[in-house]
């Protein structure tokens, strides 16, 4: 039999009150246990992580919060159990941003008790949170073209732009690109490869983000330098111009022998090197084929201050690429690659007639102006280029 059992029942009641005053007292006197009360609401899972929500704005809003601070992983308790989670994220994916920055959100929910569903969100990024960081805002198209502009002068490679729906016309877009290179032939050494993406795809909304992404094959340092190659090229030819040439036909022939005299022509045959369709081809490699030509008389004309454009049509149905000049408000064609070849008479300041039913060019003509200027060129002096 126990011991307590032959102290008798009350005895036994006593002994077990005192053993218990006793152990309340160790607990007090020991600094380090803490004691935890019983929970009546099951703990969350992640207790220091949940955010609590009331209604379908306040989910939305959590979501944005958690694309523009690219966080990956958050975890929801919603007391408003009506609430679809779904719609509430299909809806944030064919915003600009949301469709942006990812292809989609995974919820998954972990309980559902006591009046409110906890959830988990899982964000699987396609962008870095420095670029859905750097997305910039503008509201018109000349602002959209500044910041284009500028991109391709300084050799950047990535940008994002958030802007009105009928600006975010790819066509147009990249026409702002394109249109600058071949006006600029002396501050944009070549031009990039273009992709460009709008989010979303397709949708009706008043908003969307048009992605540009520009591979030039060179380094920010290395366009640096060579754009400064080539304007040191291009001051350098005009410098040995001689002085006696007064009139501005004079200047273009010489010119214009001067690069054909010094540019080997090459054909688009593999493999092909992108410069040889840059004024830095032509004028610091030496190597170039017509739109080469084309680009590198456009630098040398900007220089002289004379308006000048290229022109992009073709020959005998073959891809080519020319200039057209403006003297006295008239236009005239002028084609370097084509200097040997024609001569004088019919390779510079030709009008639209000759160009198409002589010598067997074609072009857009609504992209360009009408070329019909009176003047003729007849002969070039040996001393202006050896004819």
């Amino acid at each position: 039999m126990s011991r307590l059992k032959r102290l008798g029942p009350v005895a036994a009641l006593l002994l077990l009150v005192l053993f218990l005053s006793g152990c309340n007292a160790l607990i007090e006197g020991t600094p380090h246990l803490v004691i935890t009360p019983h929970e009546i609401e099951p703990p969350s899972h992640y207790p220091e992580d949940y955010i609590e929500i009331a209604d379908q704005g306040e989910l939305e809003q959590a979501i944005w919060h958690m694309i523009e601070h690219h966080v990956e992983t958050g975890l929801f308790r919603i007391t408003d159990t009506e609430i679809v989670v779904t719609d509430v994220i299909d809806a944030v994916l064919q915003e600009p941003l949301g469709a942006f920055a990812t292809r989609s959100i995974t919820p998954q929910i972990l309980s559902e008790q006591h009046g409110f569903l906890e959830v988990e969100l899982r964000i699987p990024f396609q962008k870095s949170a420095e670029q859905i960081a750097g997305i910039r805002s503008i509201q018109n198209p000349t602002s959209a073209m500044a910041l284009l502009e500028r991109m391709l002068r300084d050799g950047e490679t990535y940008l994002a732009m958030q802007m009105p729906t009928h600006i975010a016309d790819v066509v147009f877009l990249e026409g702002v690109l394109r249109d600058f290179y071949y006006s600029h032939a002396l501050e944009v050494v070549l031009l990039p490869n273009i992709e460009t993406s709008l989010y979303p795809h397709s949708g009706s909304g008043n908003q969307r983000i048009a992605e540009f992404q520009l591979y030039f094959g060179f380094g920010q340092t290395s366009l640096s330098r060579m754009r400064a190659d080539l304007q040191y090229a291009a001051h350098s030819l005009i410098q040995d111009m001689p002085e006696y040439l007064e009139t501005v036909y004079d200047q273009i022939v010489w010119l214009a022998a001067a690069l054909n005299n010094r540019v080997e022509q090459v054909l688009h045959v593999a493999p092909w090197n992108p410069l040889y369709d840059t004024a830095f081809g032509a004028l610091v490699d030496g190597v170039a084929a017509s739109e080469g030509l084309a680009m590198a008389m456009m630098a040398l004309l900007e220089l002289l201050g004379i308006d000048a454009m290229v022109v992009q049509g073709e020959l005998a149905g073959v891809a080519h690429t020319w200039n057209l000049v403006e003297i006295d408000e008239y236009f005239y064609h002028i084609d370097v690659s084509r200097l040997h070849e024609l001569g004088p008479s019919y390779a510079l300041f030709v009008p639209d007639e000759i160009m198409l039913f002589e010598n067997d060019y074609s072009w857009d003509a609504t992209h360009y102006p009408r070329a019909d200027g009176p003047f003729r060129y007849i002969g070039v002096p040996p001393e202006y280029g050896g004819y």
